[in-house]
C-alpha cells in the first residue's frame, strides 16, 4: 500500500471527524448523556487576561463590541451546544440595532446557507440544513440543532464556512496548489512562528491518538490551516460574524486568529474556548480566579466557558491509524 492509499484511505474512515479540531481533541465516542439545561447552574466563565470569572451578561457585553466572534466547541458536548445557543440569543438582542451578526459554521460548506425564515419542527429545520450540505450522522445530530434554531430565531442566517467536499483531499494530494481561488496566496502571509508550529504539530498528533505517521503531518498541518482560513474569510464577508468551530479551530496561537496576518483589514475579533471542568474536583475548588496553570492552559483563549464534560468512552479507544506496507 503506498502513502496516496494510506492518505485515502485515511480522509474515507476519518471523514469530518478526522481533521484537527474534530478529532479525539475535539469528540467523543457518541452524543453527551447528560440533563438539558445543568449547565446554568454549573458553567463558570473567565476572562482569561484578568483570569477572573464573570457572568454571563458580561460576557455578552464584552463580545457584543466584536465583528467577529469565534465560539469553540467538544462536538459531543450537549451542554457546550446549548451554552452557545444561550449566548447567540443574547449577542442578537444586544446587536438589534446593528447590522446583525451572521452564523458562520464548521459544519457546513462555505457557499451554503439556511435562511433564517427556516421555522418548523425539528424535521424541518434538518431538511434545510441537509439540502444546504449538512452531515446529520457525522455531526451527531441533533446536538447542534439548539445552536442553528438560536441564530434562525435572532434572524441570522446559517452560512457554511468549511472547505467544500473533496477539497482536503486535493490538499493531500496537490499541496497549496489546490486551494481555493478566494484563498490562494493568503496562507504565505500568515506564516507560524516556530513554537506555535510546534503546538500545532502537537494537537495534530495528539488529535490522531498518537498515531498520525510523520509522512502526513505536513499534509495534515495544511488541511488545517486551509480549513481555518476558510471559515475567517468567510467569516469577513459579513460585517459581523458568529462562528461556529471546534476549540482547535479558534485557538489564537494556531487556529483562525493567527491567519489575521492574511487580510487586507483588521476585524476585531474575540475568542471563547468552550471547554470541561474536571469532574474529580471538588466542590467550589475553581473558585473565582483561574488557577495558574489553568491561566497558562486557557491563554489560547480570550475567554473560557467551562461546563460539564460529556458522558463518553476514551476516544482513543479501538482507533487505528491505516498502516503502510512495509514492502512499499
Amino acid at each position: 500500500m503506498n502513502l496516496g492509499t494510506v492518505l485515502t484511505r485515511f480522509l474515507l474512515i476519518a471523514g469530518l471527524s478526522g481533521l484537527m479540531g474534530c478529532s479525539s481533541l475535539n469528540a467523543g465516542g457518541g452524543p453527551a448523556k447528560d440533563k438539558p439545561g445543568s449547565e446554568k447552574s454549573t458553567a463558570r466563565i473567565f476572562e482569561v487576561s484578568t483570569g477572573q470569572a464573570i457572568g454571563f451578561e458580561t460576557l455578552t457585553e464584552k463580545l457584543a463590541a466584536h465583528s467577529i466572534i469565534l465560539l469553540g466547541e467538544f462536538h459531543d458536548n450537549a451542554h457546550h451546544h446549548r451554552a452557545r445557543a444561550r449566548l447567540i440569543e443574547a449577542l442578537g438582542q444586544a446587536h438589534k440595532s446593528q447590522e446583525p451578526f451572521q452564523l458562520v459554521v464548521e459544519q457546513l460548506a462555505m457557499g451554503s446557507s439556511v435562511s433564517p425564515n427556516t421555522t418548523g419542527p425539528t424535521e424541518a429545520l434538518l431538511a434545510q440544513l441537509k439540502e444546504a450540505g449538512f452531515q446529520d450522522k457525522a455531526w451527531g445530530w441533533p446536538l447542534h440543532e439548539p445552536v442553528f434554531r438560536a441564530a434562525l430565531s435572532q434572524g441570522m442566517a446559517v452560512h457554511g464556512g468549511n472547505l467544500v467536499p473533496g477539497q482536503s483531499m486535493k490538499l493531500f494530494q496537490q499541496g497549496e496548489s489546490a486551494l481555493p481561488e478566494k484563498l490562494q496566496g493568503l496562507l504565505a502571509k500568515a506564516s507560524l512562528p516556530a513554537p506555535n508550529l510546534q503546538a500545532l504539530d502537537k494537537a495534530l498528533v495528539d488529535g490522531h491518538c498518537g498515531q498520525l505517521p510523520d509522512a502526513m503531518l505536513e499534509p495534515m498541518r495544511l488541511v488545517q490551516r486551509a480549513t481555518d482560513l476558510s471559515l475567517l474569510v468567510a467569516a469577513t464577508e459579513h460585517k459581523a460574524a458568529i462562528v461556529i468551530a471546534g476549540n482547535g479551530h479558534v485557538r489564537k496561537d494556531f487556529g483562525i486568529p493567527s491567519l489575521l496576518p492574511a487580510l487586507k483589514t483588521s476585524p476585531k475579533l474575540v475568542t471563547v474556548g468552550f471547554l470541561e471542568s474536571d469532574p474529580s474536583a471538588k466542590a467550589g475548588q475553581s473558585g473565582s480566579t483561574a488557577s495558574n496553570g489553568q491561566a497558562r492552559h486557557w491563554a489560547v483563549y480570550d475567554y473560557v466557558w467551562l461546563t460539564p464534560p460529556a458522558d463518553r468512552e476514551d476516544p482513543c479507544k479501538g482507533f487505528q491509524m491505516p498502516k503502510r506496507s512495509p514492502s512499499k
